[in-house]
């Protein structure tokens, strides 16, 4: 999973496939306030599926269960996490980085992109990632769950499929 010391505005958002969900999810949005999240259904852009993640916050941003897990989403991350607890991966580094991401957004209720390099023993060490994190709300304003959808870029700069 991507370094996240590189966390920055939407407009920094390189992938079309990260623009494409946070476009969907700024379309959604209902005047200055957060998406509902009963007004996102990831099955209407099925295409951004596998490539998204949707995490319910837990106790306030104590943990984040996660709800559904893409297969391109849980390829990056090692795992499938779907019904999971982020708390319980067994990669506890990315676990650490996640969960960092995650309260950031919480915490100032402010989306991010992130932009940083994957740093794992496997074929995907070293690669760019990129990565955006979307609040959803609840009927009162709060958010309660997150959007993650994340893309890897090839050492000869193409978008990995």
């Amino acid at each position: 999973m991507a370094s996240i010391d590189n966390l920055v505005s939407l407009e920094h958002i390189e992938c079309p496939l990260v623009r494409d969900v946070s476009d969907h999810w700024l379309g959604l949005r209902n005047g200055d306030g957060y998406p509902l999240i009963s007004d996102y259904d990831v099955m209407q852009h099925h295409h951004q599926a596998p490539w998204v993640a949707l995490a319910d916050i837990i106790d306030g941003g104590a943990d984040y269960r996660y709800r559904l897990v893409g297969t391109k989403y849980a390829r990056i991350l090692g795992e499938d996490m779907t019904g999971k607890l982020l708390g319980d991966a067994k990669n506890r580094d990315v676990a650490g980085r996640l969960n960092r991401a995650y309260g950031k957004v919480v915490e100032t209720m402010t989306p991010v992109c992130i932009h940083g390099r994957v740093g794992r023993s496997d074929d995907l060490d070293g690669l760019h990632a990129e990565a955006a994190v979307l609040p959803l709300v609840d009927g009162d304003g709060s958010i309660k769950r997150l959007i993650h959808t994340i893309r890897l870029r090839t050492k000869d700069g193409a978008w990995m499929n």
